[in-house]
């Protein structure tokens, strides 16, 4: 019975050292399970806070990149804008160009043509008044030369006449000779006398018809004058319309393209805004990305 009885007693020791060593079993496991599962939330909170610092980074690199595409464009705007505001307005000159260069022609053969009918009149006539003043010279000269004669024939005359005076009376046979002479001198005074009041007759008709073919002239003159001066007008009318056209036409070339350049100022300031809320986003993740990796 005793046996019994501390047999017992050593199963009841065991049992209660197997319970005692299953105790400190289970709390090993424990605090074991508790290590592991503080060491998963600690490695599960820094894979979190990589990834929240990757994702600020990329946001970062994102913006950035954003931000100088959006400039990219920006500039790009700009200079799809000056290439045709240079456009533009270069064909605007061009064409006012062509158009004060067709006036040029234009009025040039206007006045060209009507300087050529003026200057044909004006010769015309300055034809017809110089072979009047030839015809009058010529009646002049003849008038002239006749005059002479006459002088020379009562110079004649009168050397004859007192050679005559001088005669001794009685020299009847010179005396006589000397009266032929002068009777001689007289008919052909008489002749040329006769002449004279023909030319005289002459240069006055030929006078009267310079007079004439004078006034004509200054009517054909002014006929001339006329012509020319209308193309004058007709010609500064046209180029006048001509340049005003020209004017207006760069004039709006010239609006139409600082318009072009105010649409693309504005579309680029957009964007330029744009792109600084870009960086500034940039920075933010920037920041919240080196704040993080502390």
């Amino acid at each position: 019975a005793a046996a019994a009885k501390e047999a017992a007693k050593a199963e009841a020791a065991a049992a209660k050292e197997a319970a005692a060593q299953d105790a400190a079993a289970a709390r090993a496991r424990a605090a074991e399970e508790k290590v592991a599962e503080a060491a998963a939330k600690e490695a599960a909170k820094a894979e979190a806070l990589a990834a929240k610092i990757s994702a600020a980074e990329q946001a970062a690199a994102d913006a950035a990149a954003e931000a100088a595409s959006l400039r990219d464009e920006s500039a790009a705007v700009l200079r799809a804008a000056s290439t045709e505001q240079n456009s533009i307005t270069a064909a605007a000159d061009a064409e006012a160009e062509a158009l004060l260069t067709a006036t040029k022609s234009e009025t040039d053969a206007i006045l060209k043509e009507a300087n050529a009918k003026a200057g044909a009149i004006s010769d015309a006539a300055a034809a017809k008044v110089s072979a009047a003043s030839s015809e009058l010279s010529e009646a002049v000269s003849s008038s002239n030369a006749i005059s002479r004669q006459i002088a020379s024939l009562e110079g004649s005359k009168a050397e004859t006449q007192a050679e005559l005076e001088k005669t001794f009376f009685l020299n009847f046979g010179k005396k006589g000779e000397l009266k032929d002479i002068i009777k001689g001198l007289k008919k052909d005074l008489k002749e040329q006398n006769k002449l004279l009041e023909k030319a005289d007759k002459v240069v006055e008709k030929a006078q009267s018809a310079l007079e004439k073919v004078q006034a004509a002239a200054e009517k054909e003159q002014a006929k001339a004058d006329k012509i020319a001066s209308e193309a004058a007008v007709a010609a500064e009318k046209i180029a006048t319309a001509a340049e005003k056209k020209a004017v207006g036409l760069t004039a709006g070339a010239e609006k139409q393209a600082a318009k072009v350049g105010k649409d693309a100022e504005g579309k680029s300031n957009t964007l330029l805004k744009a792109a600084d809320k870009a960086d500034t986003s940039a920075e933010k993740s920037k920041a919240l990305a080196a704040k993080l990796s502390k």
